[in-house]
């Protein structure tokens, strides 16, 4: 089978997911740290690809900043994943929590058989995917729809501060693996200039956090409602 654009895309899509998952499901921030370049590495391609099957010349700029802020700036940058990272490892392993990302491929199948028993499924990466609506289900939106979700759970199920922030980061992907498969002709440059000012947001969390595990020896964000003043 010839690898197009769309099973590109979906192979890209997928290698998004399983690297978030990786990123969870690791004890050492560092390797999670760079599960995350992967996966922005990744959706770079996305945003590429895309460009070139739709058309889009604001996608290949919007591919180019993100992959800037994304693979390399915010991983690498004193302050960002890889600097936190080793901050909080400095004497402390993170318990790794594996039932919600269980629970989180346990809904996923679930959703997966239910929509399989409707409308038929789609790879087809087109300008106008919202026209095809009642005609078939992009699985590439689907999985995009997969990875805020997973943010979500990520958020809910884990109290490591370092852990919540990669969730943060996966529902950002979703919302962006979400624009470009629905409205692919519309991403110009005011939402590239959205991605910098988060990128700003991402160091002060991180910084936080960083503060907090310093001068309280917190780890677990639970703990935080036990503080007394």
């Amino acid at each position: 089978m010839e690898i197009g654009p769309p099973v590109f895309v979906l192979i890209l899509t997928v290698a998004i997911i399983a690297l978030s998952m990786i990123a969870m499901l690791s004890a050492s921030l560092a390797r999670a740290s760079y599960c995350m370049v992967g996966l922005a590495s990744c959706l770079t391609l996305v945003f590429v690809v895309y460009g070139v099957a739709v058309g889009n010349a604001y996608l290949f700029m919007w591919a180019g900043i993100y992959g800037v802020s994304r693979v390399w700036l915010v991983p690498f940058f004193k302050g960002g994943l890889l600097y936190t990272a080793r901050q909080m490892s400095s004497g402390h392993v993170p318990r790794v929590s594996t039932w919600g990302t269980a629970f989180f491929i346990v809904v996923g199948m679930v959703v997966l058989l239910v929509i399989g028993a409707g409308p038929r499924f789609s790879l087809v990466l087109s300008s106008r995917p919202l026209d095809r609506l009642g005609e078939a289900v992009s699985i590439n939106a689907l999985l995009a729809v997969f990875m805020i979700v997973y943010g979500v759970t990520v958020l809910i199920t884990h109290r490591h501060p370092f852990k919540m922030v990669l969730g943060v980061l996966f529902m950002e992907a979703g919302i962006l693996l979400s624009l470009v498969h629905m409205v692919p002709l519309l991403l110009a440059v005011g939402q590239v200039g959205f991605l910098f000012k988060f990128a700003g947001s991402i160091f002060v969390i991180l910084w936080i956090n960083r503060l907090v595990v310093a001068q309280l020896k917190i780890t677990d964000t639970a703990q935080l409602s036990d503080l007394r003043y």
